[in-house]
């Protein structure tokens, strides 16, 4: 009986190991306040226009309009530190992490998790996170600013938890732009992030198998128990 009690322990605490070590995604809620329109080739240029809504991507974006973003990332992924002097330094990490946008007229959800590079500045007041994906196949690129109003609490060298995302909010920016290879414009759009929630931090999959097979040895103990029980009683 000592044996399966130990046994179930030692799964329980395999399994909360693993659920804090699962990957994270937060959701936040835009507004767009600018759009930008121009051409990127040198040859042939045109006046940049600021305009209330266009439709150059495929699709109409307009100042405005809400903006669902996601971040998904490793809580538990170390980053790596950079830097020019012990003053103005940061930490970064390459790739691990995926952003994506849903846009009030646009069907699908736009993702990127390609050419990843993110950059925590704790140097300065507030702690800033600043996350860059490009390119999406339908020529999105993404760029995340996410800036601590808060009390900084974060463990130096990681992402925040995903119980620290709160005081992130009414500071933050993503950027978004898309680029198309045909025509050579481009759609610079930019949006206020006000809040953001935690919308997975699920265990994996190996987390509820462990799980399940300590329930299991638990009922089995149980069982055995009760036969026990039983034999004495008679």
């Amino acid at each position: 009986m000592n044996k399966i009690l130990c046994a179930v322990s030692l799964l329980s605490c395999l399994a909360t190991t693993q659920a804090l070590a699962a990957p994270i995604t937060v959701e936040y809620q835009a507004k767009v306040d600018w759009l930008i329109v121009s051409r990127y080739d040198l040859g042939l240029s045109e006046p940049v226009t600021y305009p209330d809504s266009d439709s150059t991507a495929g699709f109409s974006i307009s100042k405005g309009e809400s903006i669902t973003g996601y971040f998904s990332y490793d809580p538990e992924m170390p980053l790596e530190r950079g830097g020019y002097s012990p003053v103005d330094f940061y930490d970064y990490l390459r790739g691990n992490f995926s952003q994506s946008l849903k846009f009030a007229n646009h069907q699908s959800l736009i993702t990127v998790d390609t050419d990843n590079y993110l950059l925590t500045g704790y140097y300065k007041e507030p702690y800033t996170i600043t996350a860059y994906n490009g390119q999406s196949p339908d020529g999105w690129e993404i760029r995340g600013y996410f800036n601590q109003t808060g009390p900084d609490v974060i463990t130096r060298g990681f992402l925040p938890a995903a119980d620290q995302w709160d005081s992130f909010a009414h500071n933050s920016k993503v950027h978004a732009l898309w680029m198309s290879p045909d025509t050579n414009r481009n759609v610079w759009v930019s949006a206020s992030i006000g809040s953001f929630r935690v919308v997975t931090a699920v265990p994996e999959p190996s987390t509820y198998l462990m799980l399940g097979a300590g329930l299991g040895l638990i009922a089995l103990a149980y069982r055995n128990r009760r036969a026990v029980s039983k034999a004495r009683g008679s």
